[in-house]
């Protein structure tokens, strides 16, 4: 599933992993907000899981982006 992932939607996944918010992750990136949350679209649609859902897994060491 995570092999699926372009290299932008890994990003995306570390940054969830590191807690950041919508508004976070498109500062960081240089993104707009609107951006982030369809890249969050796709990822649920590629993963199965939400957004906290993904974090949590980062954070714990279940995903690795």
């Amino acid at each position: 599933m995570i092999e699926q992932l372009t290299p932008r939607e890994r990003t995306i996944v570390a940054q969830l992993g590191e807690g950041k918010s919508v508004k976070g992750i498109a500062e960081a990136l240089g993104l707009k907000e609107s951006s982030v949350r369809q890249y969050m679209v796709v990822l649920r649609d590629k993963t199965g899981m939400s957004a906290r859902q993904i974090a949590c897994a980062v954070a714990r060491g279940e995903l690795e982006p």
